[in-house]
């Protein structure tokens, strides 16, 4: 659950995970699990806009009304570069 209306929401490559962005958070679900929410991402101070992924499949990019763009790490999700 996002306490804000959901923005966007992105299908990781192979179907198990998908990445929702709600309000200035990120949320991971593992879609295999029965929707099990894996990680909450909270770099942004604002809405964030837009989520993808690199053209390698290595890192999610986040966009938002704060001016940030912020990169993770897919496999652990932590933050790269803000």
């Amino acid at each position: 659950d996002h306490a804000f209306p959901v923005s966007n929401i992105l299908l990781l490559e192979g179907g198990a995970l998908a990445v929702s962005a709600g309000g200035d958070d990120l949320r991971v679900w593992d879609l295999f699990s029965g929707g099990k929410l894996l990680a909450r991402l909270k770099n942004h101070s604002k809405a964030v806009t837009c989520v993808c992924v690199d053209s390698k499949n290595e890192h999610l990019i986040s966009g938002g009304l704060d001016g940030l763009v912020n990169i993770y790490d897919i496999g652990t999700f932590q933050p790269q570069h803000s």
